[in-house]
Formats: C-alpha cells, sequence, structure tokens
C-alpha cells in the first residue's frame, strides 16, 4: 500500500471556505491572515495507494459537547443543595428534638429568623448573578463558570463549621453569612454555566444540552434530600465543599467557548475550540461564517447602548419575566420547606418523603424535557408545565384546607386560621393527598419551567449583552425566589396556608397565559438567526 499524501487545493475551490475568509478580513481583525491560513487548511484531500478522494465529511460529534455540559453543570448541581439546605437544618434549627438538639435554647431560630436563613442564599444569589456575568463578559465563559466555585467553598465551609461554635452568637452568625456566600456562589453560577452550554451546543440540540443543567439542579434537589434523611446539617455542608472542590480540576479541562473568543478577536482559539466541539470531520465553515456575520453587524455600539435597541429590549424584558413567572409560582418556597410541610401534613419520614417528590419526580420530568424540548418546543412545555403546577399548588392547598394545621408537636411551624376546637396534632389522615400534590407540582415544573428558562436564556439574548444581560436575568430570578423564601412562614402564618397555596396556584396559571401569547418559538433555530428575526421584526 502506498503511503498517505495529503494535498491542499486552492481556495477557490471551497467558495464557502472563502466567504467565511472574506469575512475574517476587517481592518481591525489582528489576526485575519492567522485565520484566513486555518480556514485554507480545512479542506483538503488525502489520498489512500492509488486512490485520492476529498477527506468525507461527517456528522456533528456529540460527545465532547456532551462531556463539556456535564462538566459544566457540575455547579449547577450545588443550586439544588443550595435550594433545599433550609429543608433539614431548619428542624434542628427551630427545636423539633427528633431531628437532634442544639446545646441551649439560645440557639434556636424563630420564624422570623427561620425567614432570614432561607432568603439569603437568594439574595447573595440576586448579587453572584450579575458579578458572575461580568467577569464571563470580560474574563471569558469558561473563567466566570470556574471561579463561581469561590463562594460556593466559603458559604458551605462556614455552614459546617458554625456547629463547633462557643456561643449562640456566633453560631448565627456563621450560619447566616455561610448561606449568603453559598447562595452568591448559586446565582453566579446559575448565570455562568447557562451561558456557556447554550454557546458551545449546535442549534439542533441546544434545547437537549440546555436540559442538563436543570437536570443537575434537580440532582442536587435529590442528593440534598436524601442525604439529609442520614446526616446532620453540618455534615452536608461539608459533603458540598467537597463536591464543589473536586470541581475546579474539571473546569481545567473545558475550552472557551468559540463565540466568546470570536468577539474577543481570538480567531485561532475559536477555530480550534469549534473544531474539537463539532469533531475533526464535521464542516463548521458555516457555522463560523454565521457568528462571525453575527458579531460584525453589531461591533460599532457599546454593551449599555445595546439596551436602548428595541430588538435587545423586549426579548430581554420578555427573558426577566420568565425568569419571574420560574419563581412566582411557589417553587422554591415547598424545596426550602418541604420536609416541614410534610411534617405538618403527618406525613412518616418528611425527608424521605421531600426527596420523592422534590428529587425524584423533578429528575424524572427533566428527563422528559430533555427529549421533548427540541422536538415539540419551548412554548408547550411551558405551557403544559404552567397548568400541572397550578393544579399540584391548588391540591396542597386543598390538603391543608381539610387538615386545617396549627403548631405541631416539634414542627416549630405556626399557621393562622385554626379554631379553638380544631386538632393541634399533625394529622397524617390526608398525607397522601400532600404526596400527590407536590409530585405533580414538581413533576411538571421539571417538564417545562424547571430547564427552559435557562434554554431561553441564551437564545434571547445578543452575544455582545449575554453575560450582563443574563446576570441581571438572574438577578430577578433569585429576588423573586428571596421575596418567596424570605416571607413564606411570615405569609402563610398571616393568611392561612392554605389560602398561601392557592395564591401560589393563581400564579402558576397566569405563568401559562404569558407563555401563550407573550413567548416566541426558537425550536431549532440557531443563536444567530433568533437575533436576526428580532432586528427584522424590531427595527427601528
Amino acid at each position: 500500500m502506498g503511503g498517505v499524501r495529503v494535498t491542499k487545493p486552492s481556495l477557490s475551490q471551497n467558495p464557502k471556505m472563502t466567504s467565511v475568509v472574506n469575512t475574517f478580513t476587517d481592518p481591525g481583525e489582528e489576526n485575519a491572515d492567522e485565520f484566513r491560513n486555518i480556514l485554507q487548511q480545512e479542506r483538503h484531500q488525502t489520498s489512500y495507494g492509488s486512490v485520492q478522494t476529498t477527506t468525507i465529511r461527517g456528522r456533528e460529534r456529540i460527545w465532547s459537547t456532551c462531556v463539556s455540559t456535564l462538566v459544566a453543570s457540575v455547579p449547577a448541581l450545588l443550586i439544588g443543595y443550595t435550594i433545599v439546605f433550609p429543608s433539614s437544618a431548619l428542624l434542628v434549627l427551630m427545636g423539633d428534638w427528633r431531628e437532634g438538639h442544639l446545646p441551649s435554647k439560645a440557639y434556636l431560630f424563630n420564624t422570623e429568623l427561620a425567614d432570614v436563613f432561607g432568603a439569603l442564599a437568594p439574595l447573595g444569589a440576586l448579587l453572584g448573578g450579575p458579578v458572575g456575568g461580568w467577569i464571563s463578559d470580560h474574563w471569558g465563559r469558561k473563567c466566570g463558570l470556574m471561579f463561581c466555585g469561590v463562594p460556593y467553598l466559603i458559604g458551605y465551609l462556614m455552614l459546617s463549621y458554625a456547629h463547633y461554635s462557643s456561643t449562640a452568637t456566633a453560631f448565627k452568625t456563621l450560619l447566616l453569612i455561610g448561606r449568603f456566600f453559598s447562595g452568591f456562589g448559586m446565582g453566579w453560577a446559575s448565570s455562568t454555566a447557562s451561558i456557556y452550554i447554550g454557546e458551545i451546543s449546535s442549534s439542533r440540540l441546544r434545547g437537549l444540552f440546555g436540559t442538563i443543567m436543570q437536570l443537575f439542579i434537580t440532582l442536587g434537589v435529590f442528593v440534598g434530600y436524601g442525604l439529609s434523611a442520614f446526616l446532620p446539617y453540618y455534615h452536608i455542608s461539608l459533603a458540598a465543599a467537597v463536591i464543589i472542590t473536586g470541581f475546579f480540576p474539571l473546569g481545567l479541562w473545558l475550552k472557551e467557548t468559540p463565540r466568546w473568543l470570536l468577539a474577543n478577536r481570538q480567531a485561532q482559539p475559536a477555530f480550534f475550540a469549534l473544531k474539537w466541539l463539532r469533531g475533526p470531520h464535521y464542516d463548521i465553515g458555516s457555522e463560523l461564517e454565521t457568528m462571525k456575520l453575527s458579531l460584525t453587524e453589531n461591533h460599532e455600539s457599546g454593551v449599555w447602548r445595546e439596551f436602548k435597541r428595541k430588538s435587545v429590549l423586549v426579548p430581554f424584558v420578555t427573558l426577566l419575566l420568565v425568569f419571574f413567572f420560574q419563581q412566582i409560582g411557589g417553587l422554591n418556597a415547598q424545596a426550602a420547606y418541604a420536609t416541614v410541610i410534610f411534617r405538618d401534613a403527618g406525613v412518616n419520614h418528611p425527608q424521605l418523603a421531600s426527596a420523592m417528590c422534590g428529587g425524584v419526580s423533578g429528575l424524572v420530568g427533566n428527563v422528559i424535557a430533555g427529549v421533548l424540548v427540541d422536538k415539540m418546543g419551548r412554548k408547550p412545555l411551558l405551557f403544559v408545565s404552567g397548568i400541572g403546577m397550578g393544579i399540584g399548588s391548588t391540591l396542597l392547598g386543598v390538603h391543608f384546607y381539610i387538615t386545617r394545621p396549627s403548631l405541631c408537636s416539634g414542627s416549630g411551624m405556626e399557621f393562622s386560621g385554626v379554631g379553638a376546637g380544631d386538632d393541634t396534632s399533625c394529622n397524617g389522615q390526608y398525607g397522601p393527598l400532600a404526596i400527590v400534590s407536590l409530585i405533580t407540582y414538581n413533576f411538571l415544573f421539571g417538564i417545562g419551567w424547571a430547564s427552559v428558562p435557562w434554554v431561553l436564556l441564551p437564545e434571547l439574548l445578543p452575544l455582545k449583552v449575554r453575560g450582563i444581560g443574563g446576570g441581571f436575568a438572574v438577578l430577578v430570578n433569585w429576588t423573586t425566589s428571596a421575596l418567596v423564601t424570605g416571607t413564606y412562614l411570615s405569609y402563610v402564618k398571616a393568611v392561612t396556608v392554605w389560602f398561601g397555596w392557592w395564591s401560589f396556584g393563581l400564579l402558576n396559571f397566569m405563568s401559562v397565559a404569558f407563555a401563550a401569547f407573550a413567548l416566541v418559538e426558537t425550536k431549532g433555530k440557531s443563536l444567530e438567526s433568533i437575533q436576526a428575526a428580532f432586528e427584522k421584526k424590531w427595527s427601528m
């Protein structure tokens, strides 16, 4: 057999490559010549023996993007973990003797302090989102993603160390500060991970890969609930610190996103990053051309001036409303206090019930969403999801209306609307209704509103404002979460728990109308074609 010979055809043999090269010949492009040489090597001929043939162009390689998405989603695992952390910790902190003892009553949390403890993570997250977005815009998507582990690590080490404090003041201070820092990392991760995944994914699989992040969030919910059934909260905190420490070496393996590299005039690294993601035999020419043309059209305006354009502002406001509706329906309230809710519903083993309802059902819903999001589209999933969440919230309100819970023995939870003749014990007769309600709620949440907003984040924002715009979207997300989580105990105490959940049901039904009439479908479209459609529709 003869040896293998590689010959390079002239650029004129490949019109597509010629078009791409011409796109990179702007006077301000510092490395245009280097990129021209790279693209000239993209199409070559290989001969085996006496037979010479053009290199076979294969299908897109999937595993490289899939593995990158899995690694980038590790910080998202701790988002779910952080959300449900109060569910088990507050049983101890509010004096449930069945879940463990504190040194004295001075260490106990009252209802108001428990509200603050629950809200501090979302409050930290609403600051962490813009910080993470700014860093990802200026230092790179990979850098922004990796550094989210720092506040996570600080926060969970403080939460773990608080148990060994010698005074009640130090104990509560460390818990509150640690909760804030873990939330700061939560907001940072939610902004940077979704942008990174969206920018490395191809248009035909972006919905699927976008749901993986939410799958990890739900997995974190399941792990958090599951560990709480066997470990005290301070050991759970230490486990979270170990998880995020393991992410640092994994993150070094990640590639920077080609879109960010092109936006920052790093053509050669962008070419090789995209080539690695799509595979050596996949023709990346048209994708590179589309990316560069999109950047060239808007290179003159600054980041903040972009928001003055209607084609940017309208999708941006729509995205903010998407994240508002994701949280306003009571999601994080039931996640943070699920164990307490089940205890008051008279359910035996409330931690395991929480793991099954919030973890397993949510995981199943997310898996189904991953299969359907690129087939059915974004809007139908949000529509079905909102209806299911509304039904689940309403049924849970019905359960509490029937059982009329008050101060259940050891639960530390109070609700108004209890008459003198009402049963003040934890009534377990209707416990199955509470379980069915939250299974319905979490499963249908996983179908749509769990993952689709994170898929929409990179789709509705142009590249230039994607980092900072995504940061503000996360800010709205966690501000709403802080409002719901931080006022939940006081709210249901004031208006009754059943009315509280009926109001969540109404808000969930309102999200259905929003999804039906305010959103545009983005299924199967490239990020650049979505922006082009916005420009055409709202050009000024």
